[in-house]
């Protein structure tokens, strides 16, 4: 499982890359295709190491965080092993609901 964010809408992206061009000259797209790369990566590495290893979950513990950001507060479900810690995947919402931990579990 991986992470999975819900923006409300797309201001946050915006504003993300507006900043970044700004402060390092760097045009949008290259940005957009670092971050593009950079998922990719990630993807590659994960079913390297994790996806041909088959793993007894055991015990899972579900948490949730508030996080405070510039504009408001969203809501982090976060899925953990309990043994090794392992994070297993996390959903972002703007509210603590059962559909948030729904999207967790799912």
């Amino acid at each position: 499982m991986f992470f999975h964010a819900h923006p409300s809408s797309s201001w946050q992206a915006d504003c993300f890359f507006s900043r970044q061009h700004h402060a390092f000259r760097l045009d949008d797209e290259t940005v957009r295709d670092w971050l593009k790369k950079s998922g990719q990566h990630c993807q590659q590495v994960y079913e390297h190491c994790m996806a041909h290893c088959p793993l007894g979950l055991g015990q899972v513990q579900a948490d949730e965080i508030k996080v405070k950001m510039q504009r408001g507060s969203v809501w982090m479900a976060l899925g953990l092993m309990v043994g090794p810690r392992l994070w297993l995947g996390g959903v972002v919402g703007a509210a603590r609901d059962p559909i948030l931990l729904r999207g967790l579990a799912g």
